[in-house]
C-alpha cells in the first residue's frame, strides 16, 4: 500500500512522485487517446526500423516537399536555415565515432588476443532518420504561422549591388 505522503510526493521533496495518480484513479479521456496514438506510432516506428531504403525515400519525399512549400511562399528562410543546420548537425553525429578518437586509451589493438571493436556511431542510423524526420516536420508546421517568417534583407542588399550607386560629388 502506497502512503499518501508519497503520492503527494512530500517524502521525497515533491520531485519524483507529485505527478502520480492514486491507484483507483480513472485516466481521462484525454490520456486514454493520447496513450493510444503514442502506442500506434510506437507499433509503426517498431515496424519500420528494418525498411531502412523506404524510410529514407519518405524523408526524401517530405523534405522535398518542404522545399518546394518554401519556394512557392518565398518565405520563411530563416526556418529553413535552422531546419539546415539542425540536419547538418545530425549527420555530422551520424559519422562521428561513439567513443572519441582524441580521447585516452589505445585505439588499435595491441595485441592479437585483443577484440575486434567496429565502429560504433555516435547517432545510429535510425535515430538519424527519426529525427531528421521530425525536423522536417516541424519546419513544414512552422510555415503555416507567419510569426515565423522572420524578414530576411539579404534580397534588398543584392539589389543595392546590382544598382548603380555613385558616391556624391560637391
Amino acid at each position: 500500500v502506497i502512503e499518501p505522503e508519497v503520492l503527494a510526493g512530500h517524502e521525497h521533496g515533491g520531485r519524483a512522485f507529485s505527478r502520480m495518480k492514486a491507484f483507483d484513479e480513472k485516466p481521462t479521456v484525454a490520456e486514454v487517446v493520447s496513450s493510444g496514438i503514442a502506442q500506434k506510432l510506437q507499433q509503426l516506428l517498431d515496424r519500420s526500423t528494418v525498411h531502412i531504403l523506404p524510410r529514407w525515400l519518405g524523408f526524401a519525399v517530405c523534405l522535398a516537399l518542404y522545399g518546394l512549400r518554401v519556394y512557392i511562399i518565398q518565405g520563411w528562410f530563416i526556418v529553413t536555415y535552422g531546419l539546415g543546420i539542425f540536419l547538418l548537425n545530425n549527420f555530422i553525429g551520424f559519422l562521428s565515432p561513439q567513443i572519441d578518437p582524441d580521447g585516452d586509451g589505445p585505439l588499435l589493438p595491441t595485441s592479437t588476443g585483443d577484440n575486434f571493436k567496429p565502429f560504433s556511431r555516435r547517432v545510429p542510423e535510425f535515430k538519424f532518420w527519426y529525427t531528421s524526420i521530425k525536423g522536417v516536420c516541424t519546419a513544414f508546421f512552422m510555415t503555416f504561422f507567419s510569426i515565423f517568417d522572420v524578414p530576411v534583407f539579404w534580397h534588398s542588399a543584392v539589389s543595392l549591388t546590382k544598382s548603380p550607386v555613385t558616391p556624391p560629388t560637391e
